[in-house]
């Protein structure tokens, strides 16, 4: 169960691929694992914390564009916040919370004259002005979220006797 976090890249309200060298210089800054013939990355923190990348066109054995890729998150600490800041900056791409509501993180203020249609009706955009801001705007989402979380994980499985 994790807090899903998707970045995407649009263009005249139309989806459009985001620079997959400028995305592998970020990932490629931290200790990065992938299985063979998955699509998730691991992603390890110098905090020992991670988070799970699923993403397809981000290296060149890939064969699909990078288009836009999904952030698993179970924590988040300064790291992890400052590698999603990096992301949206130098992609630029846009980070939207999946199944929560709050704000969809910008790279600039330009950027949102390229947004989807009704977009801005579900979230509010706001530019991230660094990684304390990405802490800052997905913190209450993130509590909401693990509260929700340990309420399911303390639910007895049904036992069939």
């Amino acid at each position: 169960m994790s807090f899903d976090l998707g970045l995407t890249a649009c263009r005249d309200g139309e989806e459009v691929s985001m620079n997959s060298d400028a995305a592998w210089d970020v990932v490629s800054r931290y200790d990065c694992t992938r299985e063979p013939g998955m699509k998730a990355h691991l992603i390890n923190f110098e905090d020992d914390s991670q988070l799970e990348m699923y993403v397809a066109g981000l290296t060149d054995a890939d064969t699909q564009t990078f288009a836009q890729c999904m952030l698993a998150l179970r924590e988040i600490t300064r790291p992890i916040a400052q590698f999603i800041f990096e992301m949206i900056r130098t992609c630029p791409c846009m980070a939207i919370p999946i199944a929560e509501s709050g704000a969809l993180m910008l790279p600039d203020a330009q950027y949102q004259e390229h947004l989807f249609e009704g977009l801005e009706e579900l979230f509010e955009p706001v530019v991230v002005r660094d990684a304390d801001h990405v802490m800052e705007l997905l913190g209450p989402e993130f509590e909401q979220w693990e509260a929700y979380r340990e309420q399911v994980m303390e639910q007895k499985p049904y036992v069939d006797e």
